[in-house]
């Protein structure tokens, strides 16, 4: 089974600095027990990097497969789960940036995984954008 999404959130920030959310290390301000480990050991968000980050107990990997000024796509396994992109793309909306985020997932052998995923795919965005907003009202206080 194979599974395509796209989604859009808004950040209250300019689209460089809401790109910044995105990278490994940028998530950690934002996501609740975001660890990336870097097993090459160099935190980068430079195309090429891998990292590892756990969720409930299963490690996900990541692997850095583009990057530009405006976007960044990673290649992403959870093994005996699912595998595929995730692509982030940051665009100036007026004050804020629109993120638009796209998973292109196919399951390793658990379809209803990847189902139960694209069901919770909206929830998941929306979650995300209270998080960030969250973390950036934190910022200024």
């Amino acid at each position: 089974m194979r599974l395509t999404l796209h989604g859009t959130l808004h950040v209250a920030l300019p689209p460089t600095d809401a790109l910044s959310l995105f990278t490994p290390q940028g998530e950690c301000e934002w996501v609740p027990d975001w660890n990336p480990a870097f097993p090459g050991g160099e935190a980068t968000d430079e195309p090429g990097t891998a990292f590892v980050t756990q969720h409930r107990g299963s490690p996900t990997l990541w692997v850095i497969a583009d990057r530009t000024e405006s976007s960044m796509r990673y290649a992403r396994v959870r093994p005996g789960l699912h595998a595929g992109m995730v692509e982030v793309r940051c665009e100036p909306d007026e004050e804020e940036t629109r993120v638009e985020v796209t998973y292109d997932l196919t399951s390793l052998g658990d379809d209803e995984a990847v189902a139960r995923f694209g069901r919770r795919y909206e929830a998941m965005l929306a979650h995300w954008q209270h998080l960030i907003a969250l973390a950036l009202s934190a910022r200024v206080a």
